[in-house]
C-alpha cells in the first residue's frame, strides 16, 4: 500500500499572511511539520519568483514556488533532480509566455482604455507603495514581473468586459486579485497547480496523493475547484469570491490570516485522519 501525502497549495497574501502587514504567525512552523510528516507545501501567489524567494531567503527555508498567478513554476532541486537549474537553487518546471513577448500587443489595444486603467509601472513610488501596502523594497521586488503585468481600473465593469474581450481573442486574459488586475498570457493558479501535480506523480511513485488548496480571492477559483480539499481564509478579499461557483465541499476559516490559515489546515489533518 502507497504512503499518503497531501500536496497543500496555498496563496499568500491574505491566506498564509495577513493581507495588511503580511505577518505570517505560526504558520512556517506549521508548514515545517507538515513537510516532516510527509507532506508537500507549494506556495501558489500572485507574487514575483524574487519577493516569494525574498521572504524564503529570509527565514532558510525553501518551498516549491508558483510565482505570477501561474506564470512559473520551481521546485527546489532537492524535490526534482531534472529540467532546467535556476538560481542555483530551483529547477525550472514551467514557464508562460513572457511578458515582454507580448508587451507591445497589450501596449497597442490598452491604448483604448489609456483614461481608465493605469498599470503598476507607471505609477509612481509613492502611490505603489500606498496601493500595495508593500514597503519601498517590496514595491521594488513587486514590479520585477515576467509573465504578467498589473493594472489599477477606474471605469465600469461593462468597459472592463470589453477589454477582456478584446484581449481573449490574441489569448491574453485578465485575472482579478484582492488589490490589482493581472494582465497574462493564458495561464492561472488551477493550471499550474495541474502541472505541478502532474510533476509530484511523476517523482513520488511510491506515494499517492490528496490536494489541498487555499486562498481568499477571485484568483483562487481555479485551484480551490480542482483541489480534494478547498479552503477559503476569512479575508477582505472574500467580497471577490461568488460562493455559489465554489465547490459544497469548501472549508471556511472563522478568522483571518494568518490564523485562519493554520485553522483550515486543522480541518483538513482532521478530516484526513477520519477518512
Amino acid at each position: 500500500m502507497k504512503n499518503l501525502s497531501a500536496l497543500i497549495f496555498t496563496d499568500l497574501d491574505g491566506t498564509f499572511l495577513d493581507n495588511n502587514n503580511f505577518s505570517f504567525g505560526k504558520n512556517f512552523d506549521v508548514a515545517q511539520n507538515l513537510i516532516a510528516s510527509g507532506h508537500f507545501v507549494i506556495f501558489n501567489s500572485s507574487k514575483t519568483f524574487v519577493e516569494i524567494d525574498k521572504l524564503f531567503n529570509h527565514h532558510q527555508i525553501k518551498f516549491p514556488i508558483i510565482c505570477e498567478t501561474g506564470g512559473g513554476i520551481y521546485i527546489p532541486y532537492e524535490l526534482s533532480d531534472d529540467h532546467e537549474p535556476f538560481n542555483n537553487s530551483y529547477n525550472t518546471i514551467y514557464e508562460a509566455t513572457k511578458i515582454s513577448v507580448i508587451k507591445d500587443q497589450i501596449t497597442d489595444i490598452c491604448d483604448d482604455f489609456k483614461d481608465e486603467m493605469k498599470f503598476f509601472n507607471d505609477l509612481i513610488h509613492d502611490d505603489k507603495i500606498k496601493l500595495s501596502g508593500l514597503d519601498s523594497d517590496g514595491v521594488i521586488l513587486a514590479s520585477q514581473r515576467v509573465f504578467s503585468t498589473l493594472f489599477v481600473w477606474s471605469s465600469s465593469e461593462a468597459r472592463l468586459m470589453e477589454l477582456s474581450n478584446i484581449l481573449k481573442k490574441i489569448n491574453i486574459r485578465i485575472i482579478k486579485g484582492a488589490r490589482f488586475f493581472h494582465l497574462c498570457s493564458n495561464f492561472d493558479k488551477g493550471t499550474a497547480m495541474q502541472k505541478t501535480i502532474n510533476k509530484f506523480k511523476d517523482t513520488h511513485a511510491d506515494r499517492d496523493f490528496v490536494t489541498v488548496a487555499l486562498g481568499d480571492s477571485s484568483n483562487d477559483y481555479e485551484m480551490l475547484k480542482i483541489a480534494d480539499y478547498p479552503c477559503v481564509v476569512k479575508s477582505h478579499g472574500n467580497k471577490n469570491l461568488h460562493y455559489s461557483a465554489l465547490p459544497e465541499k469548501t472549508i471556511f476559516s472563522s478568522i483571518s490570516a494568518p490564523n485562519g490559515w493554520s485553522e483550515c489546515i486543522e480541518k483538513v489533518l482532521s478530516k484526513l485522519g477520519a477518512s
